[in-house]
C-alpha cells in the first residue's frame, strides 16, 4: 500500500508527515504478519499472529491518534484532552461543523477510526481466541480507514486551497471560547515543555552533548497531552546514554512531562533519512534538522 504526497496546503504538512508514517506502519504490519511461519499448530500460529498484531496495531493506533490530534490543532486551534475520551471527542469535533468550518471527516470514517483503537475488555492472555478476533477486526478497520482518510484529507486540502472550508473565521472565536480549559492547559503544557527543554539543554551541554527537540514543540502545535521529543546527535557511549536519560527523567518528572530521548548512533545510517520531521514548515529528514541545529554558524547566531 503506497501513497504519494497528496496534500499541498502548508497547513496540512504536519498531517502529511503523520500520514506518511501511517502508511509505513501499515506496510510493516503486513510484512510481520507474512513472516508468521506455516506448519505450526493452530494454537502456536494464533499466538504468533496475535503478537504481531499487538505490536503493529499499537503503532497504527499512535499514527491515527497523531493525525487526528494535528488535524484538530491545525483547523480549530485546540484538541480535546480528557484522558479517557479525548480521541472520540476529537473525532466528534472533526466530523462536526461547530467550529467555523465544514465537517472534515465523514461520519462513517469517524466510526471506522474508532474501531481502530477499540480496547479489549477481557484478559488477552487467557482468552486468545477472543483477543485475536478483536485484533483482526481492528486490523481490518485500520486497512479500511487509510484510503478513506486519504480521500477526506485530499478533499480538505482542496477546500483549503480554494478557500471553501471556512464558514467563518479561523479558528472560530465562539468555538475557542467554548473550550477555555483546554486552551489554557495547552499553554501551560507549552510553558512546561520549554522550561524542561531549557534545563535539559544546560545539563547536557555541561556534559559535552547537544540536545535537539523535534515534534509538536518546534512545530508550534502543543496540546495538553504533548510530550517532549529529543535527539542527541554524535557518538554517545552506553554509560553516557544512561546518565543523560536519568537527567532527562529527573527534570521531566518534576514538571509532570513525558519525553522520548533518541541516540542516532544506536540506529542504522538510514535512520536519520527515514525519520521525517517538520522543518521551516516543510517535511524534511531528521538529518537536515540536526545539520541546521549543529551548524557552527547557527550556533554563533
Amino acid at each position: 500500500m503506497e501513497t504519494k504526497r497528496p496534500l499541498r496546503s502548508d497547513l496540512l504538512q504536519p498531517v502529511q508527515l503523520r500520514l506518511d508514517g501511517l502508511f509505513e506502519r501499515l506496510q510493516h504490519l503486513e510484512r510481520i504478519l507474512a513472516e508468521v511461519p506455516d506448519g505450526l499448530s493452530e494454537h502456536v500460529q494464533h499466538r504468533l499472529e496475535s503478537a504481531a498484531l499487538s505490536s503493529g496495531l499499537n503503532a497504527l493506533r499512535r499514527s491515527y491518534e497523531a493525525i487526528v490530534t494535528v488535524l484538530c490543532l491545525a483547523l480549530d486551534g485546540s484538541v480535546p484532552d480528557a484522558e479517557e475520551s479525548w480521541y472520540g471527542d476529537a473525532l466528534d469535533q472533526l466530523s462536526g461543523s461547530g467550529s467555523g468550518r465544514r465537517p472534515v471527516l465523514p461520519s462513517d470514517l469517524a466510526h471506522t477510526l474508532r474501531e481502530v483503537v477499540a480496547d479489549l475488555n477481557f484478559d488477552p492472555i487467557l482468552e486468545l481466541d477472543e483477543t485475536l478476533a478483536v485484533q483482526r477486526r481492528r486490523r481490518q478497520a485500520a486497512m479500511l480507514a487509510a484510503p478513506l482518510l486519504v480521500g477526506a484529507l485530499t478533499a480538505l486540502d482542496s477546500r483549503l486551497i480554494n478557500g471553501t472550508l471556512r464558514i467563518g473565521c479561523a479558528p472560530d472565536p465562539e468555538f475557542v471560547a467554548q473550550h477555555p480549559g483546554r486552551v489554557e492547559r495547552a499553554k501551560a503544557q507549552e510553558r512546561a515543555l520549554h522550561h524542561v527543554l531549557s534545563c535539559i539543554k544546560v545539563a547536557f551541554r555541561d556534559r559535552g552533548h547537544t540536545v535537539i527537540p523535534f515534534g509538536s514543540l518546534i512545530e508550534g502545535r502543543v496540546h495538553g497531552r504533548s510530550d517532549l521529543d529529543l535527539i542527541v546527535p554524535g557518538d554517545v557511549t552506553r554509560e553516557e546514554q544512561g546518565e543523560l536519560w536519568n537527567i532527562a527523567e529527573d527534570v521531566t518528572r518534576a514538571e509532570g512531562v513525558e519525553f522520548d530521548l533518541h541516540f542516532p548512533n544506536l540506529y542504522r545510517d538510514e535512520f536519520l533519512d527515514r525519520i521525517q520531521v517538520i522543518k521551516d514548515g516543510r517535511i524534511a529528514p531528521l538529518r537536515d534538522l540536526i545539520a541546521a541545529a549543529t551548524d557552527p554558524k547557527t550556533l554563533e547566531d
